[in-house]
C-alpha cells in the first residue's frame, strides 16, 4: 500500500512540474528588448525555449526548468561563445538573466515588448 502511495505521489508532483513549467513557458515567449536595443523573440517548444536576434543570431539555448528554475545556454556574438545562465521573471515585463562564467556573475534585463 506505501508502494501504491509513493508512485501515485510521484506521479502527481510529475504532472504539477509540468503543468508549472508550461505556465512559466508561456510567460517567457514572445519579443524582448536587450539593454543595446536588440530585439530578441523567444519561443518555446516542448518546454524548452530558445531566443534569437531579429538578425536570426541564437542568443539563448536549450532553456529548461528543472529544480525550481530555468538554466540553459546565452550566446555572446561578439566572440560566438555560450555560457550558462539562470533565467526568470521577478518583475512583470522584466526577463532577468544572470549569466555565469567560472566564479564571475553578471546580470542582465530585458524588457517585454508589446
Amino acid at each position: 500500500m506505501k508502494m501504491k502511495k509513493l508512485i501515485f505521489s510521484l506521479i502527481l508532483v510529475s504532472v504539477v512540474g509540468i503543468t508549472q513549467a508550461q505556465k512559466f513557458t508561456d510567460d517567457f515567449t514572445g519579443s524582448w528588448l536587450t539593454p543595446e536595443g536588440t530585439i530578441i523573440v523567444i519561443n518555446g517548444n516542448n518546454n524548452i525555449l530558445a531566443g534569437k536576434a531579429k538578425d536570426g543570431g541564437i542568443v539563448l539555448k536549450e532553456i529548461v526548468y528543472g529544480d525550481g528554475k530555468w538554466r540553459g545556454k546565452i550566446g555572446d556574438p561578439a566572440n560566438g561563445k555560450y555560457y550558462n545562465c539562470e533565467v526568470s521573471i521577478k518583475e512583470k515585463g522584466k526577463l532577468t538573466i544572470l549569466v555565469k562564467v567560472s566564479l564571475i556573475r553578471k546580470t542582465i534585463v530585458w524588457t517585454k515588448v508589446k
